[in-house]
Formats: structure tokens, C-alpha cells, sequence
């Protein structure tokens, strides 16, 4: 049916537009490998179905992008996704449109449970504004709790030194030329010790751009055995900065 306005209807003696269907479409040749091809004057805002995938494309155009929309036009409208996975090749911002992470999430994050390797491999991403609260994990293996306490900020990269005089624990820092910084933690009542030590670069503009990077290091130390040392870098291919933070989590030998 072609309509006076020389619409085309098919399924409708009413067409609203060029082209209007009441019904399901069915298309089964090609062109240019596409099943579904739209191209408006700008070349760059192609749109196409391919034979498989649904893609849409869009150019350089400073203007373009992609939007759902709900019934009504509102947009920012609730996404559902279904029972497969869904993936990204790039980093995803959630808050921020510059993430510097795989997840980078500019705001407070609630979840249920958070799991990941085991220590030894375990690695941490403290990016909330303070990084200065004491914190708790548990072992994913095993079950049981880390409670790690803040006890230094500000400091150098270098190493951290542990001893024990006289049943008195010190923890101190050194720079990367062997000279004190500062003591974080000093403890009486100490026969033996192993510290497990969380070590944060709060230091935004280091380390490739990453905002902020951790590990944990080890450091097992008893009474009037002399100090024990454990380096602070962090692996940045450089400076990891000069506002590194410093967690302990200790458990008497």
C-alpha cells in the first residue's frame, strides 16, 4: 500500500512513514556483508546489523555517542542484561569518566563479599579519598580475619626495619639511601613477632598513573635477634613516590 503522501505501508493501509511495517521483517541478503545498513550525510555516523552481531559504530564526530532511552525519552534509563556474561576490553568508570583502573569507581562501593588471591599473590587498591582507616580482610582460603592497623603516612620509599630490645618492638622507616625517616610503631611486652606489613602509595602521580598501589610484606622478628628489614618499592620502574602508608597486622611468636 502507498499511501498519498507516498508512504509505503506493508501490514498497514496507514503508513506514518517512508517506510512502515506491521509486523515481523525478515531480511536475507547482503550488502557489504551487512544485513541492515543506515547512513545519514555524515559517513561517520554509520549504523549497521551485521550477519551475527549487533553493532552500531560511530565515528569522530564530537557530538555522537550512544544513549538508551526509556518509553518516555528520560534518559540514564536502568539497563538489564541477560544470563550470559558481559565484557569490556577497556577500563570501566563508574562516577568518573577517566577511569585509571579495570573497575575505577569514584564514590563508595557496597558489596556482599569481596574475594581474591591468596597471600602471596594478594595485591590491594585502596582509591578511596582516605586511606587512612585501619582495615579488615578475610583469608578467601582459609577463613580467617586480617585486621590491619594504620600506624605511618607520608613516608619515603626505602625499607621498613623491625626490632625487638628487651621485649620492645620498633618499626622503622629508612629511605632507599639507608638514613632513618621516621618510627611508626613502638610496642612493649614483645617476646617474638611476625608482621605482615600492607604498604599503600597514596602518591597520585606515580607509578605509571595509577593512582594508587599496594602489597604486603613480611617480616618475622624476635627478642634481641637484631633487625629485620623488608624493601618498600613497589615496582614502579621509579620513584613510587613520597607519600607512602603504612598497615600492620601482628601476631605475637
Amino acid at each position: 500500500m502507498i499511501g498519498p503522501q507516498g508512504y509505503v505501508g506493508i501490514g498497514t493501509a496507514t503508513p506514518d512513514e517512508r517506510l512502515t511495517v506491521i509486523g515481523a521483517v525478515r531480511i536475507a541478503g547482503l550488502r557489504n556483508s551487512y544485513r541492515l545498513y543506515f547512513a545519514d550525510a555524515n559517513t561517520d555516523q554509520t549504523k549497521y546489523i551485521a550477519t551475527e552481531d549487533f553493532w552500531l559504530t560511530f565515528g569522530a564526530h564530537s557530538n555522537e555517542g550512544f544513549r538508551f532511552k526509556d518509553q518516555n525519552g528520560n534518559t540514564q534509563a536502568q539497563i538489564g542484561l541477560g544470563a550470559n556474561n558481559t565484557y569490556f576490553l577497556s577500563n570501566v568508570g563508574i562516577g568518573t569518566a577517566a577511569p585509571a583502573q579495570r573497575l575505577h569507581v569514584a564514590g563508595t562501593i557496597r558489596s556482599d563479599a569481596i574475594s581474591g588471591p591468596h597471600p602471596g599473590s594478594q595485591t590491594y587498591s585502596l582509591l578511596g579519598a582516605n586511606t587512612l582507616g585501619d582495615i579488615q580482610r578475610v583469608n578467601p582460603v582459609h577463613g580467617y580475619l586480617f585486621s590491619y592497623t594504620h600506624v605511618c603516612s607520608g613516608t619515603v620509599e626505602g625499607s621498613v626495619r623491625a626490632t625487638i630490645t628487651s621485649g620492645t618492638l620498633s618499626v622503622e622507616v629508612y629511605n632507599e639511601g639507608g638514613t632513618y625517616v621516621t618510627t611508626c610503631l613502638t610496642l612493649s611486652g614483645v617476646a617474638n613477632a611476625r608482621i605482615n606489613l600492607l604498604i599503600v602509595n597514596d602518591d597520585t602521580g606515580n607509578c605509571g598513573g595509577t593512582a594508587r598501589v599496594s602489597g604486603v610484606r613480611t617480616l618475622t622478628v624476635t627478642n634481641g635477634g637484631g633487625p629485620v628489614s623488608v624493601p618498600t618499592d613497589l615496582g614502579c620502574n621509579g620513584s613510587d613516590g613520597n607519600n607512602m602508608v603504612f598497615f600492620i597486622h601482628y601476631n605475637p611468636l
